[in-house]
């Protein structure tokens, strides 16, 4: 086990990725589905994702619940332990989620007290209780945060620990911080093809066996790269590739994106699976990425 020697950095071009509904449909068992699931999610966070939109495919069974099932397990394991009592109740969706490995992100820090803490350090939180005075806020620890702001009950917020000693915090805006803070979860109520034609994304990129050689445009990558502020690496389904899911919607899939590439040229197996495809990019990407000192 290698131990990050400081807080990772958010990049200069925050990478989201884009998953079918379906991406768990080739495994029968719900215990297979999240091992999964949990495979993905720690890939992302090794790689700095900030962002899994999972879109639906319309063409595979049931993708609505089997998008309400993946969101719900990735929304578990991005939330860190301490606030997961206040998320989630007792689940269908989360019967295995024990085993679901620890992302161990900045943003899930692990246990201290509030002696422990530090003026300036981050913590996620939920607010407890609020009043004119102020909030109390959950943030891990043996007693609430007080924020100086009326917030309303319930409320997911990000804080910042301005008087340890004291137990006193702000809210601060999750998407100004320097630190890379995990991934969001976004569950995209319609097609591939409706995503893509959001224009959400400074880059669209799709991966397929059929797409060009990342060795021979890597030149290409990395202007796109060192143009765009957020970039979308789009991923098929365990049945499906990119090309033939946009198809379905007579979109044609070089039309609809900046570059399709293959970032496993000479695959040694038959086929890659969706969460091995998504690994292998991110892998080949932040590499790309750190090599033009875009990666923080």
């Amino acid at each position: 086990m290698v131990e990050a020697t400081s807080k990772p950095a958010r990049r200069k071009c925050a990478l989201s990725i884009a998953i079918p509904a379906s991406i768990v449909s080739d495994v029968p068992h719900l215990r297979e589905k999240t091992a999964k699931i949990g495979l993905l999610a720690r890939g992302a966070a090794i790689f700095r994702v900030e962002e899994i939109v999972v879109y639906l495919d319309y063409g595979a069974k049931d993708c609505k619940e089997a998008q309400k099932l993946v969101c719900k397990i990735l929304e578990y394991v991005s939330s860190p332990q301490y606030l997961r009592k206040h998320l989630f109740r007792k689940e269908p969706e989360l019967r295995f989620a024990g085993i679901l490995p620890p992302l161990r992100t900045p943003d899930h820090p692990l246990a201290v007290r509030m002696s422990g803490l530090r003026a300036g350090e981050y913590r996620e939180g939920i607010v407890l209780t609020s009043d004119r005075e102020g909030s109390l806020v959950d943030i891990g620890v043996e007693h609430p945060l007080r924020v100086m702001r009326s917030l309303r009950k319930g409320t997911r917020i990000t804080t910042s620990i301005t008087d340890p000693a004291r137990g006193i915090g702000d809210v601060v805006d999750r998407d100004k911080l320097g630190t890379y803070w995990g991934f969001r979860v976004s569950a995209f109520e319609s097609s591939l093809g409706n995503l893509l034609s959001s224009k959400r994304y400074g880059a669209a990129i799709a991966t397929s066996k059929h797409g060009k050689n990342v060795v021979e445009i890597w030149e290409t990558l990395s202007q796109l790269f060192a143009c765009s502020k957020n970039a979308l690496l789009i991923f098929g389904s365990p049945n499906e590739g990119v090309a033939s899911i946009l198809a379905r919607e007579n979109v044609n899939l070089e039309g609809a994106v900046d570059v399709v590439v293959n970032t496993v040229p000479l695959q040694g197996t038959a086929t890659i699976r969706t969460e091995e495809a998504v690994i292998a990019s991110l892998a080949v990407f932040n590499v790309m990425m750190e090599g033009m000192k875009l990666g923080s």
